[in-house]
């Protein structure tokens, strides 16, 4: 395949310098068609963000994110746009510089650059002739310049002055082969096979919102919502306005300020304001329709419309939801209403954080951080059984490995960054694969990348048998105790910090499990005594015996749920010692508590340590959400920057895999157990995914030591249930329906 664009001579005679700023240009084919029964796909790869049209219809935004040096190809159906006769294709196609002239022209920050230009590449088995230069011509796009104000990191917001008269069309030039050269040496990206499926494109439409006017010289606004926040590319008709000055204002929610002042309470509360990213539009009259590039999150739009010497008309078309093809196949109910309203607002912030990759959030920066991944491809399994978009992540954390051996803590990144735990997060998400489904030729791929991250901490342990800052960012939670040092534990700022040490020898467990089950037992054994003399070391020097918890460092008199939960995890902290010490950390007001992103460890410590039942008052953190009208998982409680934050999408695991008790017996799903915790609520029901195929698990609560239970499971799957109490229940072919004695009961059903 070879690229197409322009040469850097016929970009400067247009008046433009892809090395200086974000450039933008349309390519356009002629696409004739002898009739409606020809083939009518093709495939599609382009140097950062496109949008292709097809006879006016916009049919794909792309491309799917990929390592520096390389991109994805699109494969596109267009069979219900194209029509016998002649066809205008047309790709609007966005480049950044890697050395911008001013920070206005700072591309995303999940985006490669390039100083080339807007640049595609096209491949048709149909369309032969579409693959070369000739045919194409490029259109370079005088109505867009950046708006920086509000970077972000998911990069600058568009300004749109919209041209009477566009600029020539220019025929495009064979910018050379895609990949390397005769000598190997790799000049224009390579292309490769997309390993995941396009985004959905779903239309929606507003639940309140009119038409704008503004006669000559006047103002007027407009709010339009949506019923639940979203991910998508709005569509505005513009009428008229010459001269004006239209701004578009996404937001998650209403705000209150006063002053200097900004707090967030009932999210739809329209008695707030409106604030947030802005994209900006100067029409120049006639008809016109406006959509941004990429998509936008919002749950509110704030439209301002400033008119000048002609009336002007903004008229809502809109929107188009972007978002990942997932297909759901877990659900919960419950007649505690929050149950269910919990699990859909979990099921909306994974969806609304998957696109080409993970994301943290995708209001802001819209990049893929190994720490929310994992917990986001956990959820995803439950929720769907999907592999693609984890499977996918691992090969991008895994080519973003640095000359240290450790991992970019986010990827792809224009910027490198390195978190050194996050690393420690590639070798759980290693183990998630292989438990979902024993396919050891993947995780065998990453073996070596996963050796490397643990030679990197094995090596700067000292002589106390624990290792010190790595020189990095040694961020762990966004804790008020910790905002100072901007997530680092405090420990972490002066010597070895426990919670880091104990992180490392839970990873490295994690790790042993993966090579036992690939039959690599030696080196299994091997990295179970590493983690084995970390843990011994950071017992030595942090166990407060009067406290029975673990300090955050030898000398550091600070205690936090983290290393409490780091302890149990790893095998350190087990029996009363475990419990003793997660009960002072649930109890004790002084103890730094754990934040949102890592709830789902907080309750994994307690389910192992026996006293699960105490994570009930830790769901009112999740209550309020429903109290506030919110539709998606915050970043965190209180007052969050975000509103839809991946990581606290807990009830997609919880709920399923630990209240509804169902979990692989063996990698790969081999067999089935359910241990349902019949004491959390008094009713509760559900279809789980399997590979095996779907699990229903039902309970209805008749006294205190009785229940109705219903279990129907694939007749043939090797199944073992058995409830909180330790008794075994028999299925025959694969179901239960009947009332059953049950003798624990932790006396917190609510």
């Amino acid at each position: 395949m070879h690229w197409i664009g322009l040469d850097m001579p016929a970009w400067k005679n247009a008046g433009c310098d892809p090395k200086d700023r974000i450039t933008r240009a349309t390519f356009s084919y002629k696409l004739n068609l002898q009739s409606n029964t020809e083939k009518k796909q093709f495939s599609l790869a382009s140097v950062n963000r496109y949008r292709l049209a097809v006879n006016g219809h916009t049919v794909m935004n792309g491309p799917a994110r990929s390592p520096r040096m390389q991109c994805y190809l699109d494969n596109i159906d267009l069979s219900d746009v194209l029509h016998a006769g002649e066809n205008r294709v047309e790709i609007l196609v966005e480049s950044y510089p890697s050395q911008p002239a001013d920070a206005d022209h700072e591309g995303p920050q999940n985006l490669y650059r390039y100083d080339k230009g807007p640049m595609i590449a096209v491949k048709s088995e149909a369309w032969p002739e579409m693959e070369k230069a000739t045919g194409w011509t490029v259109r370079p796009d005088r109505s867009f310049s950046p708006d920086g104000s509000m970077h972000l990191l998911s990069g600058p917001t568009e300004c749109i002055h919209i041209q009477r008269e566009e600029a020539d069309a220019l025929p495009a030039a064979d910018l050379g082969s895609a990949g390397s050269n005769p000598w190997g040496e790799i000049i224009l990206p390579e292309i490769l096979p997309k390993p995941i499926p396009n985004l959905i494109r779903k239309a929606g439409g507003f639940t309140q919102g009119q038409t704008i006017h503004a006669d000559c010289g006047a103002c007027e606004t407009g709010v339009f919502e949506t019923e639940t926040l979203t991910t998508a590319i709005p569509v505005f008709e513009i009428l008229g306005g010459n001269g004006a000055e239209i701004h578009f204002t996404y937001a998650e929610s209403y705000v209150h300020e006063d002053g200097e002042h900004i707090w967030k309470d009932i999210r739809s509360d329209s008695t707030g304001v409106i604030k947030g990213i802005v994209d900006t539009v100067y029409p120049c009259g006639g008809r016109r329709h406006w959509e941004p590039l990429w998509f936008r999150a919002f749950r509110y739009i704030h439209v301002s419309v400033k008119a000048a010497e002609e009336p002007v008309t903004v008229r809502p078309l809109g929107f188009i939801e972007l978002r990942y093809p997932l297909q759901v196949r877990t659900a919960v109910t419950s007649p505690d209403k929050w149950v269910g309203q919990l699990y859909q607002i979990s099921r909306r912030t994974l969806e609304n954080c998957m696109h080409d990759s993970y994301e943290d959030c995708p209001y802001y920066e819209q990049l893929q951080y190994l720490m929310d991944t994992r917990l986001e491809a956990v959820f995803t399994h439950r929720l769907t059984g999907d592999i693609l978009l984890s499977r996918q992540a691992i090969r991008l954390f895994a080519a973003s490995r640095t000359s240290s051996g450790l991992l970019q803590a986010r990827y792809p990144s224009a910027r490198a960054q390195i978190i050194p735990e996050f690393s420690l997060f590639f070798l759980e998400m290693l183990l998630d694969d292989y438990m979902q489904t024993a396919d050891s030729a993947f995780v065998r791929t990453y073996l070596p990348v996963a050796y490397g991250i643990v030679q990197v901490f094995q090596e700067r342990i000292s002589s106390s048998g624990m290792f010190s800052s790595m020189g990095w960012w040694e961020f762990a939670d966004w804790t008020k105790e910790w905002s100072s040092t901007f997530g680092t534990p405090t420990a972490a700022t002066v010597e070895e910090s426990a919670l880091h040490n104990l992180h490392f020898a839970y990873a490295v467990r994690c790790f042993a499990i993966l090579l036992r089950e690939l039959g690599e037992s030696e080196q299994a054994q091997s990295m179970n005594r590493l983690a084995g003399r970390v843990a011994t070391a950071v017992h030595l020097g942090c166990f407060d015996n009067k406290r029975q918890m673990y300090r955050e460092g030898r000398t550091t008199k600070q205690y936090s749920q983290h290393t409490q939960v780091w302890a149990v995890l790893c095998g350190l902290a087990e029996g009363e010692i475990a419990r003793n010490a997660l009960r002072h950390a649930l109890q004790d007001p002084d103890v730094v508590k754990c934040s949102f992103c890592m709830q789902f460890y907080l309750f994994r410590a307690l389910e192992k340590a026996g006293i699960y039942e105490e994570t009930m008052p830790l769901w009112a953190s999740w209550r309020q959400l429903i109290a506030q009208d919110l539709t998606t998982i915050p970043e965190s409680p209180g007052q969050p920057r975000s509103d839809c934050h991946g990581w606290g999408a807990l009830p997609l695991y919880e709920f399923p895999a630990v209240w509804l008790g169902v979990n692989p017996g063996e990698p790969g799903w081999k067999s089935i157990h359910i241990h349902p915790r019949t004491d959390m609520v008094e009713h509760l029901s559900g279809t789980c995914y399997t590979p095996l195929g779907p699990v229903f698990v039902s309970w209805t609560r008749i006294s205190a030591s009785r229940i109705h239970l219903w279990i129907q499971t694939p007749p043939k799957a090797d199944t073992e249930v058995r409830m909180p109490d330790g008794q075994m229940v028999s299925l025959k072919n694969g179901s239960y329906d009947g009332e059953i004695e049950v003798h624990f009961w932790s006396g917190n059903v609510k």
